[in-house]
């Protein structure tokens, strides 16, 4: 068996969120792999991250340091992991390992910092980005737009080794009948908008999606994400009212999954994205997607009417009337979700993962 040092620290950096799935998706295959001797480096907070208490690591694998100082202690690499022979060392986030046996990975999810971050933040964080691509033997992109992304801020990066390797869509989202519920919801089944994912970054555009509500007077799910801002609220309780809005957090498959199933549609208006994992989560379950014509959203939405150049509140909420006037659209724009959505997988991620593994041993 050939040996393998995963570094866990991104289920100590969020609590959810788009990078915690990829990673736990590709470590709970991992560890059931044969030709791999697995062992991990983890933060004893962890626990408190919901992807990873899905995954069953065995003890003995683990080797766990303490998150006191964690702020600090997550841009500094790995420097002694006692191995003598060569070894794949694959981070979760931007770390790479300096013993010379290491064979470095490195996974680009997305470029958000160097395109919408000022200020110490951006620096801090595009200095390690960088050191890790720099210092990489191998580089994952999650999508054609994140590995032009990745040319056009290090040009001189060697395109031999930049391997573009899709994410996945989890088989727990699927369709449901119709009133199989689960969730306590103050809206009918199919009289809400739906928003999945973070909302305070200003790309993330999640005031359009308020403002769409607002104009069809239609209520509105926010599921994920961070905790709501008392600004956020403010403009949701003076634009949609008290009683039209709800935001359900650190929502289990299930969940979410029976979320999208009750939905109206999606609304998806960020302005930029690595890869997009919503929209396909939404796709599998049979829920209408509306998003922009922009960085990854394309090639992960595949093509349709309902993927818009025009970003603006009226051309969305336009799509949203044609899904309601016309049936036989929206059960066409169904279909062709659930069609396009099969073209993702975790576990040909999961393998084309392991053949860049392969190739560097």
């Amino acid at each position: 068996m050939k040996n393998i040092l995963l570094d866990n620290i991104i289920f100590s950096l969020q609590r959810s969120g788009g990078i915690s799935v990829v990673w736990q998706e590709h470590i709970s295959r991992l560890v059931k792999n044969k030709f791999f001797s697995c062992r991990f480096i983890e933060y004893d907070d962890a626990p408190r991250n919901i992807f990873r208490n899905n995954i069953d690591i065995p003890a003995e694998y683990i080797e766990t340091f303490s998150s006191r100082f964690l702020q600090v202690k997550r841009y500094f690499n790995i420097k002694d992991s006692g191995y003598k022979t060569p070894y794949i060392f694959h981070s979760s986030y931007y770390r790479i390992d300096t013993n010379k046996f290491a064979k470095n990975i490195t996974t680009l999810h997305d470029f958000n910092y160097e395109y919408f971050i000022k200020g110490i933040r951006k620096k801090i964080h595009s200095y390690q980005k960088g050191f890790a691509i720099n210092n990489s033997d191998a580089i994952i992109c999650i999508s054609d737009s994140t590995r032009r992304d990745l040319f056009h801020f290090y040009p001189h990066i060697n395109k031999d080794i930049v391997h573009v390797i899709h994410n996945g869509v989890n088989p727990g989202f699927h369709r449901i009948g119709k009133g199989n519920h689960r969730l306590s919801l103050p809206f009918e089944e199919g009289g809400f908008i739906l928003y999945v994912g973070g909302h305070h970054a200003p790309y993330k555009n999640f005031n359009l999606a308020i403002e769409v509500c607002q104009s069809l007077r239609i209520p509105f799910v926010i599921a994920g994400g961070e905790q709501l801002l008392e600004q956020e609220k403010a403009v949701l309780d003076s634009k949609l009212g008290k009683s039209n809005y709800i935001h359900l957090w650190n929502l289990p498959t299930a969940d979410l999954n029976e979320l999208y199933n009750r939905a109206l549609v999606l609304v998806y208006p960020s302005l930029y994205e690595g890869f997009g994992i919503p929209i396909l989560e939404a796709q599998r379950a049979g829920c209408p997607v509306i998003a922009f014509a922009v960085s990854s959203i394309p090639e992960v939405m595949g093509k349709t009417d309902f993927l818009l150049e025009d970003k603006t509140v009226d051309a969305v909420v336009e799509a949203i009337k044609e899904l309601v006037n016309r049936p036989s659209l929206k059960d066409d724009e169904i279909k062709r979700g659930l069609s396009n959505s099969d073209l993702f997988s975790w576990d040909r991620t999961f393998e084309e993962t392991i053949e860049v593994y392969k190739s560097l041993l």
